[in-house]
């Protein structure tokens, strides 16, 4: 009997059945899907029916601030979500479930604490035959969130600002008539005359109202800034003094200015009122007393550019306070202008708002931390500057000199009232006057003049040309002849026209009878 030779060919092997390739198959697919999801950046969910988290990725847990989804998995989401933005993520859940993709935005809670704006696309998802979850994409917008609340900062401090710009010009003339007229007035009365006082009030009035003006224009932005190289400790130490003064003996001031802080491109003026405005906010949340503490430090990060000026870090200045805080309601207006939470006639509601203009035309950022019952902290960054500080000496004691004349000036104005208080008091200080109502009537007055004019005093912006145009027209016959510009519009609106304080001799209204009779004199001599 012949044995069969054995074959030398390998069995082939089993073939998975396709129970098997499906599992398999299905297997690798989750795997593929999972680690698509957990390279995910934003948090991507599944919540239940009932609201109940079933699944979360990395992002998502570290979003909240988990370190692992045991510690939130069974929780009901809505226990992160904040208590006024309920009702928006509840619509968008339920308009998932029922089949309809949604989206929107809203305020979450970190497990540690912390708020954060999120932005949320939820869209149904079957776990199995029956029952129906919600599926999310949330990402983070803080960061977009503070960059919008900012342009609506900006664009409300700008509808103000135009409407600043546009009655500045009439309101300033009126009160340099009323302010002109006072001091005229007042210098025909004796000093304890009845009447006298209640000028010396109007005049105080007067001067309120041109502050007011003044902030106005400031906050807004209607203002030109003028930044030079500032240390901002010698600014602090020097209005150290004031606001002890100011703040009163039941608030203590506690500074910490450390050595070798970076200078800053800042505006001196502006700065001190910074301060100023800060100090007596903090003042006003400390009724019954308190602390006021005021810091400096470096802050140092990469080299930035600002403009053609290279920046080397950031200075920031903190100034905290120990009184009642505010509520997230208030904080979310309190650089809002005319917003305020004082009693009427206590507050204009412009403090805040000019700090927040005058930090953010420096180049720098302002944000506030505070709870109620907790206190307050400013925190305000400045762009350092590689500038070094310039040395600037003293300037010499001003000289006395007589404030009276004999010269022939030409006087521009088309508001009749000002031109005529204009007038009256140059004639009283001796000199002798030209009216004209506007520019086209000016140089025909000059044009007939026999007598030589020594000075042209014009308004800036009249009907028909401006006072920069009529300069110009008129120095054509009277070239040697100086010439000193009126205006109570903002510093913007001169250098549209053309005229700035380092070109042109600028008299601002409202403006006293010295300061006229002062920069007459100085223009002549």
């Amino acid at each position: 009997m012949t044995r069969r030779a054995k074959s030398n060919r390998r069995r082939r092997p089993k073939r998975p059945s396709a129970l098997e390739s499906a599992l398999a198959e299905k297997a690798l697919s989750e795997s593929r899907l999972r680690a698509i999801i957990n390279a995910e950046p934003a948090c991507v969910k599944l919540v239940s029916k009932a609201g109940l988290l079933i699944d979360m990725n990395p992002a998502g847990l570290a979003m909240i601030g988990a370190t692992d989804l045991a510690q939130v998995a069974g929780q009901p989401i809505t226990r992160i979500v904040h208590p006024d933005d309920l009702g928006r993520f509840l619509d968008i859940h339920r308009s998932a479930l029922g089949g309809v993709p949604a989206s929107g935005e809203y305020r979450i809670f970190g497990l540690g604490g912390g708020e954060r704006w999120v932005e949320s696309h939820s869209v149904p998802f079957d776990i199995s035959t029956g029952q129906r979850a919600v599926l999310s994409v949330t990402s983070d917008i803080t960061e977009r969130k503070g960059l919008e609340e900012q342009l609506r900062q900006s664009q409300k401090m700008e509808a103000v600002g135009r409407l600043a710009g546009g009655i500045a010009h009439d309101f300033n003339n009126l009160l340099t008539v009323i302010g002109g007229y006072t001091e005229t007035a007042l210098a025909e009365l004796p000093a304890d005359a009845p009447a006298a006082a209640l000028l010396r009030e109007v005049r105080r009035a007067s001067d309120s109202a041109a502050s007011l003006t003044r902030r106005l224009l400031m906050f807004s932005r209607r203002q030109i800034v003028r930044l030079s190289p500032l240390d901002l400790n010698a600014i602090v130490a020097e209005i150290e003094q004031l606001l002890t003064r100011t703040l009163g003996e039941d608030i203590a001031i506690v500074t910490s200015l450390p050595s070798g802080l970076r200078p800053i491109q800042a505006d001196a003026t502006q700065l001190q009122q910074v301060l100023m405005n800060l100090a007596v906010n903090a003042r006003d949340a400390m009724p019954r007393g308190g602390t006021l503490t005021i810091e400096t430090t470096n802050v140092p990060h990469d080299a930035l550019r600002r403009g053609n000026v290279p920046v080397t870090g950031t200075v920031e200045l903190r100034l905290s306070d120990t009184g009642c805080g505010m509520s997230d309601a208030t904080k979310a207006h309190i650089f809002e202008p005319f917003f305020t939470t004082k009693e009427i006639g206590r507050g204009a509601g412009l403090g805040l708002a000019t700090v927040y203009a005058i930090v953010q035309g420096m180049g720098g950022t302002i944000n506030v931390s505070s709870d109620t019952g907790r206190g307050t902290t400013f925190t305000l960054r400045f762009p350092a500057s590689h500038i070094p500080i310039e040395v600037v000496p003293p300037p010499p004691a001003p000289m006395a000199i007589d404030l009276h004349g004999t010269e022939t000036i030409l006087v521009v104005e088309d508001e009749d009232t000002v031109r005529t208080l204009t007038a009256n008091v140059l004639k009283n200080a001796g000199y002798v006057v030209i009216e004209a109502a506007g520019p086209a009537a000016a140089l025909q007055v000059a044009e007939r003049s026999t007598s030589t004019i020594h000075l042209l005093l014009s308004d800036v912006i009249m009907p028909g040309f401006d006072g920069v145009e009529l300069s110009k027209r008129f120095r054509k016959s009277h070239p040697h002849t100086p010439v000193l510009f009126m205006s109570g519009y903002s510093d913007d609106t001169m250098a549209h026209h053309g005229l700035t304080v380092d070109q042109y001799r600028l008299l601002a209204k409202p403006f006293t009878t010295t300061n006229l009779l002062q920069k007459v004199r100085e223009a002549l001599d």
